[in-house]
């Protein structure tokens, strides 16, 4: 009901995969001038671009911030601030770009080594639904995924599990995913980091999105990395 007093966000990290989001989230949120999602400050995306398109937009801006909130926070703070989500399927949806470019300014990607996205993304799921071996997922990865681009693509409003969930080699796969992104932004509308980098240095991305975003910079308190999943390493056939 309030979706009309609320703006949709200027802050879209779009991706991707067990590359690094949730730590940048995390850095950017201790920025007072970031505001907190409605109802749950938690929470850091909403998935509209891609699986809750057919919710609407007046759905996806009811997450954020009223103009009422933004006023009261600028007048403590003593600058204007922003709203943002993170939503890390986004990337590799194949019809995210398109509708974000119609409700967001610009995006955010940052990339991981695919072959270590991969595992990551496999161990991840397997605390959940995959009861498969890493090799043996990447083994039965063509079949499951077959057809789910081509299904979406074809019915916006169907949603894959096996696309979002069962993709560990695809989602690696980083140069059509982004061909898609700039296409709909243009290349300076998209910002691409690399997770190597970004772990190296936390600080300087941190700087460069605030920055981007017309927010004062901040140092970090606490740059460790958010959500990691520690593990025995790949054996070094595989990873080959």
């Amino acid at each position: 009901a309030t979706a009309s007093h609320r703006p949709p966000p200027e802050l879209l990290i779009v991706g991707a995969k067990r590359g690094g989001t949730t730590s940048l989230w995390q850095y950017l949120s201790e920025q007072p001038g970031l505001l907190a999602q409605f109802p749950t400050p938690n929470s850091k995306g909403t998935y509209f671009l891609s699986e809750e398109w057919h919710r609407g937009e007046r759905w996806w801006r009811s997450h954020f911030a009223t103009r009422r909130v933004r006023a009261r926070v600028a007048a403590t703070v003593g600058y204007t601030p922003v709203a943002g989500e993170s939503s890390p399927y986004d990337l590799y949806h194949p019809l995210a770009p398109h509708r974000a470019a119609q409700v967001a300014p610009d995006a955010l990607v940052v990339l991981r080594n695919p072959v270590d996205r991969a595992y990551s993304h496999w161990k991840e799921r397997r605390r959940h639904t995959e009861t498969l071996g890493f090799a043996e997922a990447i083994d039965a990865e063509a079949e499951r995924i077959a057809g789910e681009e081509e299904a979406i693509l074809a019915d916006p409003s169907y949603v894959s599990f096996a696309h979002r969930h069962q993709s560990y080699l695809d989602q690696g796969r980083y140069a059509p995913m982004l061909e898609r992104w700039f296409d709909a932004y243009g290349r300076d509308g998209v910002l691409v980091e690399t997770a190597e980098a970004f772990y190296a240095n936390p600080q300087a991305l941190v700087d460069v999105v605030t920055d981007r975003l017309g927010l004062p910079r901040r140092a970090v308190a606490d740059t460790s990395p958010r959500n990691e999943a520690p593990s025995d390493p790949m054996p070094p056939g595989l990873r080959a």
